[in-house]
């Protein structure tokens, strides 16, 4: 372990098991899906209805393209978590002798028998993306999202033990570039623009599918991983 990783992890885990209150708010607002992408959607949704007609049709696009880079960043952030050497978590890594904070359990980012690996912090990648995307919308919007991003998202998993620092800086990094390149990219795209004309005639279609992609954005796409490898290990 380096000694960037080591430091704030020490630092953090002094005040573990000191208040069962603390521990256990801690580790509510790192799992409860409301404090994480419920709060990014709600901006996107207001961002989308906030803005006059002279500016809502770029600030439109840019939600758009977030959306879109959302999903690339997701891929991204669990493919690199598959092929890059695995790296046990703060909680399961026996030489750290790291204490648990309280409601913490063992078993934690075990899917089904199947330990998962800390690097990169898909969370990191995900949110750190979209606060990216709502900077472009918004400067005073995007400081907002990525300070929130940063102390109710991505510092509570350190201070439990799910990730390091170094995997939440990796996933921020990985988050950061892609939301920049998909935004400077894909604005005034012509798919982006023919996705706009569908928004305007079929709103109803549109909405609906609006909304399971934001939904899908607060589940982290936990539904839509898991559907995709229950087809894939059907075939």
């Amino acid at each position: 372990m380096n000694i960037f990783d080591y430091s704030i992890i020490s630092f953090l885990n002094q005040f573990s098991q000191n208040s069962i209150l603390f521990d256990e708010i801690v580790s509510l607002i790192a799992n409860n899906k409301l404090f994480k992408g419920g709060i990014m959607v709600s901006l996107m949704w207001f961002m989308w209805f906030k803005e006059g007609k002279s500016q809502q049709g770029k600030v439109r696009e840019q939600i758009l393209i977030t959306l879109l880079i959302s999903i690339v960043a997701i891929f991204v952030g669990k493919t690199l978590a598959l092929i890059l050497p695995f790296r046990f978590r703060p909680i399961h890594e026996v030489n750290l002798d790291f204490k648990m904070p309280h409601g913490v359990l063992e078993t934690a980012q075990i899917n089904k028998g199947v330990m998962l690996s800390s690097m990169p912090s898909d969370h990191a990648v995900l949110y750190f993306a979209l606060a990216i995307g709502l900077y472009f919308m918004s400067k005073k919007i995007g400081i907002w999202a990525l300070i929130y991003t940063s102390l109710f998202i991505a510092l509570p998993r350190v201070y439990l033990g799910l990730h390091y620092p170094t995997d939440i800086v990796v996933g921020a990094i990985i988050g950061i570039i892609i939301a920049i390149i998909g935004n400077v990219f894909l604005l005034n795209n012509r798919i982006i623009k023919v996705i706009m004309e569908f928004s305007m005639n079929k709103p109803g279609i549109f909405y609906a599918v609006f909304f399971l992609f934001s939904y899908q954005i607060a589940d982290l796409f936990t539904d839509s991983y898991g559907l995709v490898r229950s087809i894939i290990k059907f075939f």
